[in-house]
């Protein structure tokens, strides 16, 4: 009674991660994030370059999406995650990309009590039509994305979620008017999200909305997956480019190609007519490309934590800890290879590995051993295929399995190096398959995750008008009710 006791308190190892650098550690956190991309970007181009494979810059990449054109339709084809709609066909894929119907709305209900969808899209920028006698401009530098012609998506998937994308318009006689090759203006989006169940929703979509502005002005060099999207991929790709912007501040990886073909080449070839040509069938022209995209994920705060003065710790440790923590700016937390290979006019296979890399620990005494933490299910690969079953690509299927690893023999690094580690099987091989059948009036999908859900979404135009068509669609699951919507969707 009487007497107060102050105890001091431990800061937050959040806040002592940097040390005396504390006050920018958030800073510091992007920066290294940011820097560490475009070096391990840069550096894994030119490797692979070395290696043998084909850099794709703008051109290229349009002349491979219009090679993959022809790719089977199921191959995109995926239950649907948290959506009412079941089933999906793409990770980004505009409802209409042509200038003709650029106005339309979709909706769909599920009637089992699941959550609803709207979709609304209008024309939003008319851009700016240069004299007829203008070169053709193959880049986004000579054409600015803020002059061509756009239109906005606003998508409400639930109450309280809205998605806003803004889509370039990419048909060729859009390309043609504006005197602009259609690959720079094709897939090109940006897309702000927002949550208005989250008090501070204005605050959170405000750095968003700042970068997507920048990218806006600025001509990102970014564009949609568009016809490449196989499930696992990511959604963008970014093609190689030239100049001081690209070569510092572009974090992503370009495609590379695996073929014989010189896309870049035939993409250069087609500019006067503003769109690269599609390989006819029986031309011998295969697509074979990959795709490398790595994650950086605050490894180097997660690594200072556990130091008592974080950053500054490092003077004090061993020569193996200041190894640790360049280890964390170099190598990526998680990273994706994927290749897609044409085998014929009509069939495709894709193969994926994703690898969430060991992380260093550092020791929390100068003196104590560098240990290794590998997460769970580090490994997963995975292969798909798909085949058309019609030649006109109409009706197509496609299958894929998926299997989890442990990486083990970590622990004998020291004594054996690299060639002791290896791979344990965990988990049951999960497979999936889907069906896309489109015909006259309308379009089946159909999607399972193995014998345990299935779901479908059947599409019929009116014959009267084919700018309007119906949806219908199911869904079930082992120990879960049937699931049963309908829809709307109109040009």
């Amino acid at each position: 009674r009487g007497r107060r006791i102050i105890m001091a308190q431990q800061p937050p190892a959040a806040d002592r991660a940097w040390g005396s650098l504390a006050e920018s550690g958030a800073a510091l956190d992007a920066m290294l994030q940011f820097f560490s991309s475009v070096a391990f970007a840069r550096a894994g181009t030119s490797a692979l370059k070395l290696s043998g494979y084909q850099v794709l810059d703008g051109a290229g990449t349009g002349a491979l999406k219009m090679a993959c054109e022809g790719r089977p339709d199921a191959s995109s084809v995926n239950l649907a995650k948290g959506k009412p709609t079941y089933v999906t066909s793409g990770a980004v894929r505009q409802m209409s990309p042509t200038a003709k119907r650029i106005m339309g709305f979709s909706a769909f209900n599920s009637m089992t009590g699941g959550a609803k969808s709207l979709s609304v899209y209008f024309p939003f920028t008319n851009g700016v039509k240069p004299p007829p006698s203008t070169p053709p401009r193959t880049s986004a530098v000579q054409s600015p994305l803020w002059k061509l012609p756009t239109r906005m998506l606003v998508s409400f998937n639930a109450v309280d979620e809205v998605d806003a994308r803004l889509e370039w318009l990419g048909d060729a006689q859009t390309a043609r008017d504006h005197r602009t090759v259609s690959w720079v203006m094709r897939d090109r989006h940006l897309t702000q999200k927002l949550d208005l169940s989250d008090a501070n929703w204005a605050a959170t979509a405000a750095p968003l909305l700042m970068v997507n502005v920048l990218k806006f002005r600025l001509n990102s060099p970014s564009e949609g997956s568009g016809p490449l999207w196989w499930l696992g991929m990511p959604e963008t790709v970014t093609p190689q480019a030239q100049g001081f912007a690209y070569t510092f501040f572009t974090p992503t990886f370009p495609l590379f190609s695996a073929s014989k073909v010189d896309w870049n080449a035939r993409g250069h070839a087609a500019t006067s007519s503003m769109e690269p040509p599609a390989p006819a069938a029986g031309e011998g022209v295969k697509a074979d490309y990959l795709v490398v995209h790595p994650k950086y994920e605050r490894a180097p705060r997660n690594y200072l934590e556990p130091l008592p003065k974080g950053l500054d710790s490092l003077a004090d440790h061993s020569t193996p800890t200041t190894l640790g923590f360049l280890y964390t700016l170099a190598i990526p937390t998680e990273l994706l290879l994927m290749r897609t290979m044409q085998l014929t006019d009509r069939t495709w296979v894709s193969g994926r590995c994703s690898i969430r890399t060991p992380q260093p620990v550092a020791p929390s005494h100068p003196s104590g051993p560098l240990t290794w933490k590998v997460e769970d299910k580090a490994v997963t690969a995975g292969v798909s295929a798909a085949h058309n079953l019609t030649a006109s690509g109409s009706l197509s299927v496609a299958g894929r399995v998926d299997q989890g690893f442990d990486l083990t023999g970590l622990d004998a690094m020291h004594s054996k190096g690299p060639m002791g580690m290896g791979l344990s099987r965990v988990g049951p091989l999960t497979a999936y398959a889907s069906l896309a059948w489109s015909f006259a009036g309308g379009s089946l999908l159909v999607a399972t995750e193995g014998l345990s859900k299935v779901g479908v979404v059947f599409e019929s135009r009116l014959p009267a008008n084919d700018a309007v068509s119906l949806q219908a669609g199911l869904k079930w699951g082992a120990n879960q009710r049937l699931e049963y919507g309908a829809g709307i969707r109109a040009e």
